[in-house]
């Protein structure tokens, strides 16, 4: 992988890991188009670290001003996406090598938001329950192509949580289960991997960057009920993604 390969790779990483399109699924695509196979795991790891820099960046305020309530919803929603997630860990990652599971996770995660389309919640407390099936919905999202934030968004407003809420409480899941991935890797970081100590600079770097732009953009579209619409974008990449690795591989 180049520095130049690691930019480009890093500033998708930045927009489609807060946008409800899976960050995932786009780099796997991408890493197979410039010829890099489903080998980049650690390229993976490192960029969704600098995304987890723009989500501190940007709530840090918020990290010191949660109630009680809302650590304990957070942490409800973490335990029950690690219970279901981690038993399944190594067999998630291994579907990073066919391009075919991204296309179909981009076809399920247009189907959960455009589900959303006439939610109208007013909650602004999550609670336990909905904290519970919200950390389920997440659990997926370590297959390539089911989107973290559209599945804990969408999930949020079908269970009837206000649109400010519904994505505030889906980007602070991000940090403990984005955290949480990266700590499980430092004993044991995958192997294999083309990119250099720089390109892995750079691309952490530039997914801080467009991440932190990305995540404001973001808020914005989900209080305006738009996020539904990302369907329309993900139906079509996923039917195209699902026909390039039919064709081609």
């Amino acid at each position: 992988m180049t520095v130049t390969q690691a930019l480009a790779l890093g500033a998708l990483q930045g927009v489609t890991e807060f946008l409800p399109v899976s960050s995932d699924g786009h780099l796997v695509v991408a890493q197979h188009a410039m010829g890099l196979g489903g080998s980049e795991l650690i390229f993976d790891l490192v960029v969704h670290g600098g995304t987890l820099i723009a989500l501190l960046a940007f709530f840090n305020a918020d990290l010191f001003r949660l109630s009680r309530r809302q650590l304990r919803d957070l942490a409800v929603a973490t335990i029950v996406t690690a219970a279901i997630a981690l038993p399944f860990k190594a067999l998630m990652e291994r579907t990073y090598a066919y391009v075919v599971v991204a296309g179909i996770g981009f076809l399920v995660t247009g189907c959960a938001l455009f589900s959303t389309r006439r939610a109208r919640g007013d909650r602004v407390d999550v609670g336990l329950a909905a904290a519970a099936l919200i950390g389920a919905a997440q659990a997926l999202a370590p297959l390539p192509g089911i989107s973290r934030s559209g599945m804990t968004i969408a999930a949020a407003l079908l269970l009837g949580v206000r649109r400010d809420e519904a994505a505030r409480f889906g980007f602070l899941l991000a940090i403990p289960a984005i955290a949480g991935a990266l700590v499980l890797e430092l004993g044991h970081p995958p192997a294999g991997g083309t990119a250099s100590t720089g390109a892995l600079l750079a691309g952490a770097a530039v997914a801080a960057l467009v991440g932190y732009a990305a995540l404001r953009f973001a808020l914005g579209v989900v209080a305006r009920g738009g996020v539904h619409r990302f369907a329309y974008y993900l139906w079509p990449l996923g039917t195209a993604v699902i026909l390039w690795s039919t064709f081609t591989h």
